[in-house]
C-alpha cells in the first residue's frame, strides 16, 4: 500500500485488508496498555528514530495503537456507538429510539471511524501516548511532548493527521495524539503548506 494512500469517510480500503510488512513495536516504545502495538516496517524503523530524537530532549514519545483490523475497528465502533445510545437515552428519555440512534450514530462518526474508513488499518497511522508527571496520559493536548511532534515529527515522515479547526474538511475533531505516515520527503512539504492533508493529497499532490 503507497504511504500517500487516503483513507477517510469518502475513501475506503477493503475491510480485510492487512499489511504484509506489520512489525511489533518494542514494548520500550509502547505504552502501557493490555495489548501490543503494530506498525509497517518502514514507519517503524522512523518511529523509532523519532523516539531516540525526542529522547535527547528529554522527552519521552509512546506509542498507545497503531494497526487495527477492520473488526476490531467495528468492535470499537459499535461500543461507541452503544455508549452513546444508552447517554442519549438517560439524558432524553422523551425522544424515541430511532432519533436517538440517528443522533448516536452522528456523534459516533465524528469521534470513531468506520471499518474500511480508519487510517490505522494501514498499519500508517499510529496514536502516541506521553508519561506526564510519571502518569501515563493519552489527552496530550498540553504538554510539551506535543510542541516537540510539532517541530520534528515530519523530519521522520510523519503529519499531524486532524488538526484544530479542520473538522469540516477531515470530518474528525482534533486529535493532538494521532499522527500519519507519508514520509520524510512528503511530510518536510506537507507541513510548509499548512494544509489538511485531504487538500494536500488532491489539490498539491493531485491524486484521487
Amino acid at each position: 500500500m503507497d504511504n500517500l494512500i487516503l483513507v477517510n469517510k469518502t475513501h475506503s480500503i477493503d475491510i480485510d485488508y492487512v499489511p504484509l510488512d506489520l512489525v511489533a513495536c518494542d514494548k520500550d516504545l509502547t505504552a502501557r496498555r493490555r495489548y501490543g502495538a503494530y506498525l509497517r516496517k518502514e514507519p517503524f524503523e522512523m518511529v523509532m528514530k523519532l523516539r531516540n530524537a525526542a529522547k535527547e530532549s528529554n522527552y519521552d514519545i509512546y506509542v498507545s495503537s497503531g494497526f487495527r483490523s477492520g473488526a476490531e475497528q467495528q468492535r470499537i465502533y459499535a461500543r461507541f456507538r452503544d455508549q452513546y445510545i444508552a447517554s442519549l437515552k438517560e439524558r432524553y428519555p422523551s425522544i424515541g429510539m430511532e432519533k436517538i440512534i440517528e443522533e448516536a450514530e452522528i456523534l459516533t462518526k465524528l469521534k470513531v471511524a468506520k471499518p474500511g474508513q480508519s487510517e490505522h488499518q494501514t498499519g500508517l497511522a499510529m496514536d502516541i501516548a506521553c508519561f506526564f508527571n510519571g502518569n501515563y496520559d493519552e489527552d496530550i493536548s498540553n504538554i510539551d511532548e506535543v510542541e516537540w511532534m510539532h517541530e520534528n515529527a515530519h523530519k521522520y515522515g510523519f503529519i499531524l493527521r486532524y488538526p484544530k479547526g479542520s473538522e469540516e474538511i477531515t470530518g474528525y475533531r482534533f486529535e493532538p495524539w494521532h499522527y500519519r505516515y507519508i514520509g520524510e520527503e512528503y511530510a518536510t512539504d506537507f507541513v510548509k503548506t499548512g494544509l489538511t492533508f485531504e487538500d494536500y493529497h488532491s489539490k498539491i499532490l493531485r491524486l484521487e
